[in-house]
């Protein structure tokens, strides 16, 4: 059976944000002060305890979320998943990263499109004629 950790005995060090929530939570979870099944605190408690807001405490907990260290069921509260504390001890981390380095961005495709559809554009041929149509801009007779 799984220990249910006290409503507010999260004990965690200066948090200003949520990236710096879940980097705390992983913390306890890899330490082991959170085993696996031990039942997080709510999102309000938590936020009245660490002194951010609720909104910032929800983010922080949809992120553990995905990234598997928590599960979330509605009426039973927030509670560290099966095999978190592996995970965790073995360096698994979110997304986001609480050291600091920069998440990768996406780079925009270098060059132009060859269809360019920007305002101010003249229309081209293509799209004027149609697929169907002729050198006249009148559809192809059929037959």
């Amino acid at each position: 059976m799984a220990r249910t950790a006290r409503p507010g005995s999260l004990v965690l060090g200066e948090v200003t944000g949520a990236a710096d929530l879940v980097g705390a939570i992983v913390e306890r979870i890899a330490d082991g002060a959170l085993a696996d099944g031990d039942r997080l605190p709510s999102t309000r408690a938590l936020a009245e305890q660490t002194g951010v807001s609720r909104g910032t405490v929800v983010r922080a907990f949809d992120e553990l979320a995905a990234a598997g260290f928590v599960v979330s069921a509605r009426g039973s509260g927030t509670r560290v998943s099966a095999g978190a504390g592996q995970a965790a001890r073995a360096g698994a981390r979110t997304r986001g990263g609480s050291d600091g380095a920069p998440v990768p961005v996406a780079q925009p495709r270098a060059g132009r499109s060859p269809r360019d559809l920007r305002p101010g554009s003249p229309m081209p041929a293509w799209w004027i004629r149609g697929p169907g149509a002729g050198r006249s801009g009148r559809p192809r007779p059929r037959g």
